[in-house]
């Protein structure tokens, strides 16, 4: 990427920044960074903010805010590289991308969310686990090229 590049960057980083990203006006500036970035992966409350959405914990929820902001950034830029992980707590995590689309179960599911100390950090610790499975996977959102999509194994 050339100098012109990385200041786009630096300029659409610096507006999310700069103003709430969660919120419907940080849409545009996510719009715009969008092609240069890997994984896009908000939480589902932070993407029904992005997108005006009522608040709903569904797994159709999940699913249609995922193909909502799709829609938006193929219509935006034309075409989308970025896969879009939607995490959404005990229902688990829905992934659209050029090589998988579907869901990865919540390690404790709803009957036993009993077990789950502490969710401060979480989702940054899930994106640092996801970020390691690929760099580990060479890229494979599901390791091992398994047919079954209902799991996410990071391993060598």
């Amino acid at each position: 990427m050339g100098a012109s590049g990385s200041k786009f960057i630096d300029q659409a980083v610096e507006r999310l920044t700069a103003q709430d990203s969660c919120s419907p006006e940080g849409l545009r500036p996510i719009l715009d960074i969008l092609p240069h970035i890997a994984v896009f992966s908000p939480n589902l409350l932070e993407m029904q903010s992005i997108l005006s959405q009522a608040t709903s914990e569904t797994p159709e929820a999940v699913v249609q805010a995922a193909r909502h902001f799709e829609d938006l950034a193929l219509s935006h830029i034309g075409r989308c590289h970025t896969a879009i992980i939607v995490r959404a707590g005990p229902l688990g995590s829905f992934t659209l991308s050029a090589s998988w689309t579907g869901w990865v179960p919540a390690f404790w599911g709803a009957d036993r969310q009993d077990q789950v100390a502490d969710v401060t950090g979480g989702g940054n610790a899930w994106l640092g686990g996801f970020c390691a499975g690929l760099l580990l996977t060479n890229g494979n959102m599901r390791s091992g090229g398994s047919s079954s999509p209902s799991t996410l194994l990071l391993q060598r």
